[in-house]
C-alpha cells in the first residue's frame, strides 16, 4: 500500500500563514507609526504656525511701542529744552529784580549830594568799577564811608527758636547792624517782633583805582576842588541773594 506524508506541505502553508499574520500586524504597526508621526508632525507644524504668529504680533507691538517711546522721547526731550529755557529765563528776571534792588539800596546809601557818579562797569559778579566827580575830596571821603557802610534789606517772619546769634549765622551778617536796622536795643526787643528786616553789608571791599583833581582857578584851596575819581567796588557774595 502506498502512503504520502502531507505534514510539511500543511507546516509550510501554517507558516506562510503565520508569516503573512506578522507582515500583516507589521504593516499595520507601520501604519499606525506613520499615522501618529502624521499627527505629531501636523501638531508640532500647527503650533509653530501658531507660535509664529504670536511672534508676529509681538514683533508688531514691540515695533508700535518702540514708535511711542521715540515720540515720547522727543516730547521729552522738548519738554526739558522748554523747561531749560523757561528756567534761564527765570534765573535772568530774578538777577535782574535783584540787580534793582541792589541799585536802589545802593542808592539810598549814597550821599545826597556832592557826588555824581558817570560811569559804572560790572566786571564779573561781585566786581564792578565806578568812576564819577566829587564837588570835594571831603564828598569822596564821605562817598567812600557810605559805601563801605552801605548795606541792602529785605524781610523775614521770626519763627519759633530763632536768636541773633542764629539768624547773623543763617543770613550771613552782622549783629549790631541787624538791631540798627530793627530800631531794637538788645535781641530780646528784636524777637518780640512778628517781622523784622534781614540786612547784609553790600560791599566786601572799597578801594580808590584814582583820583585827579580838576583845575579850578576859583578855589585856591585843594580841599575845596572837584575830584574826579574811579572807585574798585567788590560786592560780597551774598549782595544779590535775598535768602543765604
Amino acid at each position: 500500500m502506498i502512503h504520502i506524508n502531507l505534514l510539511p506541505g500543511a507546516q509550510k502553508r501554517k507558516l506562510r500563514q503565520e508569516l503573512i499574520k506578522v507582515l500583516s500586524i507589521a504593516f499595520s504597526m507601520f501604519a499606525l507609526t506613520a499615522l501618529g508621526l502624521g499627527i505629531v508632525i501636523s501638531i508640532v507644524f500647527s503650533q509653530k504656525l501658531a507660535v509664529q504668529a504670536n511672534i508676529d504680533t509681538l514683533d508688531k507691538q514691540i515695533a508700535e511701542q518702540q514708535s511711542q517711546i521715540q515720540s515720547y522721547t522727543k516730547v521729552i526731550t522738548a519738554s526739558n529744552t522748554l523747561r531749560t529755557k523757561l528756567t534761564m529765563v527765570n534765573d535772568v528776571v530774578a538777577q535782574k529784580n535783584l540787580w534793582s534792588s541792589y541799585l536802589t539800596s545802593l542808592n539810598q546809601s549814597l550821599p545826597k549830594s556832592g557826588v555824581k557818579f558817570i560811569n559804572l562797569n560790572v566786571a564779573s559778579d561781585y566786581n564792578m568799577t565806578v568812576s564819577g566827580i566829587a564837588s570835594s575830596s571831603v564828598d569822596l571821603a564821605k562817598l567812600l564811608s557810605a559805601l563801605k557802610r552801605a548795606y541792602a534789606t529785605f524781610p523775614k517772619n521770626v519763627n519759633k527758636g530763632d536768636t541773633l546769634a542764629k539768624i547773623v549765622a543763617t543770613y550771613k551778617t552782622d549783629a549790631d547792624l541787624i538791631l540798627k536796622v530793627n530800631n531794637a536795643a538788645a535781641e530780646a526787643d528784636l524777637l518780640k517782633l512778628s517781622q523784622i528786616q534781614i540786612a547784609r553789608y553790600l560791599f566786601k571791599s572799597v578801594e580808590i583805582a584814582s583820583v585827579n583833581l580838576q583845575t579850578d582857578a576859583k578855589k585856591t584851596k585843594e580841599v575845596e576842588k572837584s575830584v574826579s575819581f574811579t572807585l574798585t567796588l567788590v560786592l560780597k557774595d551774598t549782595a544779590l541773594n535775598e535768602t543765604k
